[in-house]
């Protein structure tokens, strides 16, 4: 075998690989073979059939099974042989296959730039303070007012802005969109909330109990919703409850009702302590992300665009599981994905080099993860979780997920060794 390695770039490169004419013609009649067994041509019998009609008769697929066969193979001894370590999947194309003579191929991938970092111990940065102000307490506890609301029904009045509605709803677009026109029933909805359009909920107002109306709204061309955007829709809606948005005491009942505390003191404290610990993290979340981003600023190198893209894959992926988990059907949502990962490309790309900045430092400084640290991590996610041990390292090793929490566990120690050898100054010190 012959493989002739070309340097397109720091990051892409190509294998020219030639494999030997006396290989190529070995597995070109092992899969003449195959197909003798089981081909079936009108006038010969089962396995009788020449060789030379074979190949004549059956040549994509035989070129197909050498090229299956064979250039997988002699991928890998090209990558053993010139201790390559791609990181994307390979393109192969240039493929020659002829009886006689050798096969050639062209492998084309990426593998991580050659990078050397420098001057990554003293960087020099800022620490948030960390304080808790009696106002940030006071929105917490509001805030946890609000999401123990509940919705009551309003009787003898009309609707008023601010109330929620439950509605039978048919809305006609006009002139008619296949797929447009549909029936609801029990729409809730909340009157004059930025989420609903202002026409339809002025529309509304004062309706009462029982009362149907019927009324068409202009969609302008940016509405947020894609499927309103730019219609003129007629809507025909019988009002069936309307409720009030009630706000429970911030009381020491409220407190005992959301769990274990005695009082709203305790309450108190409690919410303090975890704003205090969120700030804490934010702080050291920032400081983290100053340091690295020094880092980057201060090393210029080419990005494989596989990364790239694997970092978007993720990002969108994190989306699609947050709408997931909130019951959305992807299917319907109306969502700009080609947008979104556009949107995402600049923050992808940094991280991407943070990544690599980061296990750089590590293999220059002989950072590892040990099994202990591994069992550790996953005795954490198992207790967090209320799941036993087994059960998360099956998990881990079914989704194929080991590395990724290897890694993230080797990016968090190198993180704590920059840290320690940083400069870091409060917030207005010099």
């Amino acid at each position: 075998m012959k493989a002739e390695l070309k340097e397109v770039s720091s990051y892409q490169k190509e294998l020219l690989i030639e494999v030997p004419a006396e290989v190529v013609q070995e597995e070109i009649d092992r899969a003449c073979q195959t197909i003798k067994k089981t081909a079936r041509i009108p006038g010969f019998r089962p396995g009788k059939i020449p060789i030379a009609i074979i190949k004549s008769r059956f040549s994509r697929e035989i070129k197909d099974e050498v090229v299956n066969k064979l250039l997988p193979k002699y991928y890998e001894e090209a990558l053993k042989q010139h201790q390559l370590s791609p990181i994307s999947p390979p393109v192969m194309d240039d493929i020659s296959v002829k009886e006689g003579e050798p096969l050639h191929f062209k492998a084309s991938f990426e593998v991580k730039p050659p990078i050397k970092v420098e001057n990554y111990e003293g960087v020099k940065v800022t620490r948030q303070e960390v304080k808790v102000a009696p106002e940030d307490v006071e929105t917490a506890l509001r805030n946890l007012q609000e999401r123990s609301a509940q919705l009551v029904s309003v009787e003898g009045r009309g609707v008023e802005k601010g109330d929620w509605v439950m509605l039978d709803m048919e809305e006609i677009f006009e002139p008619p969109t296949k797929g447009g026109s549909r029936r609801e029933e029990n729409a809730l909805i909340e009157v004059g909330s930025p989420h609903t359009h202002q026409g339809f909920s002025q529309q509304l107002l004062g309706m009462k109990r029982g009362e149907e109306k019927s009324f068409t709204i202009d969609y302008p061309p940016d509405f947020s919703q894609k499927r309103l955007a730019g219609k003129r829709v007629h809507y025909k809606v019988k009002l069936k409850e309307i409720k009030n948005r009630e706000l429970p005491s911030l009381d020491d009942d409220f407190a005992r009702d959301l769990g274990d505390f005695k009082d709203l003191a305790t309450l108190r404290e409690k919410v303090e302590k975890d704003i205090l610990s969120h700030k804490e993290e934010e702080a050291e979340r920032t400081l983290t992300e100053e340091l690295l981003g020094q880092l980057v600023d201060a090393h210029t190198f080419e990005v494989p665009p596989y990364l790239v893209e694997q970092e978007i894959d993720h990002r969108v992926s994190r989306v699609a599981n947050n709408f997931a988990m909130q019951g959305i059907d992807l299917k319907r949502v109306e969502f700009d994905w080609d947008k979104f990962r556009q949107e995402q490309r600049p923050e992808a790309l940094k991280g991407v080099k943070k990544g690599l900045i980061v296990k750089q430092i590590a293999r220059q400084e002989g950072i590892d993860v040990t099994p202990e640290e591994v069992e550790g991590e996953i005795g954490r996610i198992a207790s967090e979780n209320n799941k036993s041990v087994a059960h998360i390292k099956g998990w881990l090793d079914k989704e194929g997920r080991v590395g990724e929490l290897k890694d993230r566990l080797l990016f968090l120690k190198t993180i704590d060794f920059l840290k320690k050898k940083a400069i870091i100054v409060k917030k207005g010190e010099k």
